[in-house]
């Protein structure tokens, strides 16, 4: 799994977090937010 560029926010229920997405190259008008389920494998 490609891990996103961002930092965490918050540890949300079903093993998922919220994650503020950053994007470096460039400045952006509004905050992109992405959740991702954390698996076992």
């Amino acid at each position: 799994m490609k891990i996103p560029y961002g930092k965490i926010k918050i540890a949300i229920p079903n093993n998922s977090i919220l994650i503020k997405l950053l994007n470096p190259d460039k400045e952006e008008d509004f905050i992109r937010y992405g959740v991702y389920k954390v698996v076992k494998n």
